[in-house]
């Protein structure tokens, strides 16, 4: 890939400004979010200082941290941080990572709803998980005017394909707080999903999206169908950009052609996809922002340095990135502490050598071509598919938690917190 330092400028001062501040420097309408429920900031945060090796590298995670986000802050004080996404997965991880205190805290809703139907309470419980980000980031929306302080909830991934039961759940969902974006995967159905969604006025996060067919599919919703007007509406594609490559595809149909495919060629296949979006179509729906999820910072194993072209390569213009807290740390930890993020990223082309070879590839070909992909297939494409199967996995392991839970209490044995 271009090396390192044609994406970024090491020759530039970056004085005291930290590296969140320089890729949100690179456009004013730049932001950054956080991928996971913020309950989970503050552990994470002490968790990382507590790793520091010396006080000069537990100053610096400490002043990056606080730049971020700080939950104890005054209200009033300015951060980077935009807005939160989660899914399923994050909010499995969220609650089984503090079994003790959702097993006693489920046990008071089956008492407070007189309840004891599994799904019931899952919904009960994501629906708590969301709230508690969503009050933390209220203040942030109101002051804002909605344009930012959102935190995306995603519909129940046993809906995928159901349409009705994720405009149901979707509603439900947009109902816990003003400043809640309903997230909805990329199928068919999802599609169908949205316009009714967006119709009623409920912002939306389009998540297990990899194809230009998906966002001109959305870009076709959002221009198209009326919304009450009145009040703050947005929404968003996630591109789960570091998806892509990872289900494999691209790698397998490379070797059937005699093609060498490194890691350099996946990340460049992965960016060509967002900038295809970005400079030809997206201006055709403003209002429609693109969201980068599932950032990967890679180490070139010949130099040792760091590089993370899903952001280096996608900088300089409106976007958003959903920072998972490795993603931070690894920002933090490796040579992009150091060094700058230019302001031209997304304008970049990438290197035609690469875009040829990439295009002997049909699943290349599927994702940037606007035909490529009929909507009947978006639920069958590799990355969906394999994304899918991980979030249901996880959203399963939340469900027989809560289903123990219930027969736990039920036989008595555990006591509901006063």
């Amino acid at each position: 890939m271009r090396a390192l330092s044609d994406a970024i400028d090491p020759s530039e001062d970056t004085g005291n400004s930290t590296v969140l501040k320089r890729i949100q420097a690179t456009h004013d309408d730049l932001e950054l979010w956080w991928d996971s429920p913020l309950t989970e900031y503050e552990t994470w945060a002490s968790e990382y200082l507590a790793e520091s090796a010396n006080p000069e590298e537990r100053s610096l995670r400490g002043q990056i941290i606080d730049e971020f986000f700080d939950p104890a802050a005054d209200s009033s004080k300015k951060f980077l941080l935009r807005g939160v996404t989660t899914n399923p997965s994050l909010v499995s991880k969220s609650v089984l990572d503090h079994a003790a205190e959702w097993r006693s805290r489920i046990s008071r809703l089956m008492a407070d709803n007189d309840c004891t139907d599994t799904d019931q309470l899952l919904r009960l419980v994501q629906r708590e998980v969301v709230a508690r980000t969503a009050r933390m980031l209220l203040p942030l929306w109101r002051s804002s005017g909605g344009r930012y302080g959102w935190v995306s909830a995603q519909t129940d991934p046993r809906y995928t394909l159901d349409a009705d039961a994720m405009v149901e759940h979707g509603v439900y969902l947009a109902d816990i707080s003003p400043n809640v974006m309903v997230k909805i995967p990329g199928s068919m159905a999802g599609y169908e999903a949205m316009s009714q969604l967006v119709a009623q006025g409920i912002s939306i996060n389009n998540t297990l999206s990899y194809t230009v067919p998906q966002f001109t599919r959305l870009a076709d919703i959002v221009n198209n169908q009326k919304r009450p007007a009145g009040h703050p509406w947005r929404a968003v594609i996630t591109h789960m950009i570091g998806r892509y490559g990872a289900s494999g595809t691209l790698d397998e149909q490379a070797k059937r052609r005699g093609l060498q495919m490194e890691l350099d060629d996946i990340r460049w296949a992965e960016v060509a996809i967002v900038k295809h979006i970005q400079n030809t179509i997206q201006p055709l729906s403003p209002d429609v922002k693109m969201l980068l999820s599932s950032l990967q910072v890679d180490i070139n194993p010949d130099t040792g340095r760091a590089q993370c072209p899903h952001i280096a390569e996608t900088c300089g213009c409106s976007i958003v990135y959903t920072l998972k807290p490795d993603v931070v740390r690894s920002l933090i930890d490796t040579d992009y502490q150091k060094i700058d993020f230019l302001g031209h990223g997304m304008a970049d082309p990438i290197p035609t050598s690469v875009h040829n070879r990439l295009m002997k590839l049909p699943y290349f070909r599927a994702a940037i071509d606007p035909e490529g992909l009929d909507e009947k297939e978006f639920h069958n494409h590799p990355s969906f598919v394999s994304t899918y199967e991980e979030i249901l996995r996880n959203h399963s392991r939340l469900q027989d938690f809560v289903a123990h839970a219930v027969e736990t209490a039920r036989n008595g044995k555990t006591q509901i917190a006063v």
